[in-house]
């Protein structure tokens, strides 16, 4: 059944790298070099982007292809997102201050639980362990 599907859709990935060549830059969803990387991340950052997640187990990439993309990336691409994450934190804490505290002002808090309303996972303990812990792990179970 796969090569019959490969047959009917050709290799796609394939038809991708020839029609990224042929405007010589990758659509920016991406793909491509580290140049076209940067150009594709800078422009998410503009519009106010701050998180991504690479999709790489998608398609025929093998573990070593996906480790070699990310190393490359890690490389040559992130050091220049990654000098100035300090202040892009604090900017984005301070715009969404007022909106954060407004929703904080509506929020009902809940009465704090007593320790009989703590919910016990049965499979760990037989009872809440409540301001119990130090830095002894809690291996017992009572």
């Amino acid at each position: 059944m796969w090569a019959e599907f490969l047959e009917a859709r050709g290799d796609a990935s394939d038809q991708l790298a020839q029609a990224a060549l042929a405007h010589s830059e990758f659509d920016g969803a991406g793909i491509g070099t580290p140049n076209d990387m940067r150009r594709h991340l800078t422009e998410l950052q503009i519009a106010g982007v701050d998180q991504v997640i690479f999709l790489q187990q998608a398609g025929r990439n093998t573990h070593q292809n996906i480790c070699e993309s990310l190393e490359l990336f890690a490389e040559t691409v992130m050091p220049e997102f990654s000098h100035d994450v300090v202040k892009r934190e604090n900017q984005k804490a301070e715009e969404l201050a007022p909106y954060i505290e407004a929703a904080l002002e509506r929020k009902e808090n809940m009465q704090p639980l007593s320790p009989s309303e703590v919910p016990v996972v049965k499979a760990s303990v037989k009872s809440a362990k409540v301001g119990a812990l130090t830095n002894k792990a809690v291996a017992s179970a009572d």
